[in-house]
């Protein structure tokens, strides 16, 4: 079913799970060859009938890198505006630049292809970077208290954080089960993030950065 394919205003969000295995120093670096790409979940949200969101996991790498690079090049040729946003929570300094770094250190074939996608072909919504903006730099927010603050603003109760599905312990008892459950639920949190985020009158909040309120007017 690919109606989502032909969204009058596609949104895309994007969200990746790694494992990091152990080293004499502590876990592998976020973009060392040892680190792995796990899981990979693809949210589309479409002006017409909702969200889609796409989980792929426990699977060889280049075929989680062929399912996002296919899902990518069937948003981008579909009946779409110029324009669509790819979204996420600190996308620009970790899931996309891994995505690219891992296509090549793999030698996936489609590596260009996916790496012209990534960085040219979409405008990137970056909450990560909204919320640093924010916070004049004070502290790295984490999803979770960038999460709490909106919700709290927005005189919202904020969602339990999930304990217990922990991507590394997940991995290594291969719950490939869990980590999709646990990738999806992030993804669907992201989503509803933004658009909490975006919603409402943002001039009539008190709580929000007023730096951050007119961020969240530019990117409805």
């Amino acid at each position: 079913m690919d109606e989502w394919i032909y969204a009058r205003r596609p949104r895309v969000y994007l969200d990746i799970e790694l494992y990091r295995p152990r080293t004499r120093h502590g876990r592998a670096g976020f973009f060392s060859n040892k680190t792995r790409l796990v899981a990979a979940s693809l949210g589309i949200e479409y002006s017409d009938t909702g969200r889609e969101v796409k989980t792929w996991a426990c699977m060889d790498e280049q075929a989680i890198l062929d399912e996002i690079n296919n899902a990518l090049e069937k948003v981008l040729h579909g009946k779409r505006p110029r324009i669509v946003p790819l979204i996420g929570y600190n996308i620009l300094a970790l899931d996309i630049p891994f995505i690219v770094l891992r296509a090549l250190q793999l030698n996936y074939g489609a590596a260009k292809s996916l790496q012209e996608k990534l960085l040219r072909k979409f405008i990137h919504i970056d909450l990560f970077q909204i919320a640093l903006y924010a916070y004049h730099g004070d502290g790295l927010p984490s999803f979770k208290s960038f999460q709490d603050a909106v919700y709290l603003a927005r005189g919202r109760n904020p969602p339990p954080k999930e304990t217990g599905y922990l991507i590394h312990t997940l991995y290594e008892r291969r719950e490939c089960d869990k980590i999709i459950e646990y990738s999806r639920n992030e993804m669907n949190e992201l989503i509803n993030l933004y658009n909490l985020l975006v919603s409402g009158d943002n001039t009539s909040s008190k709580t929000l950065p007023r730096e951050w309120l007119k961020l969240a007017d530019i990117i409805k």
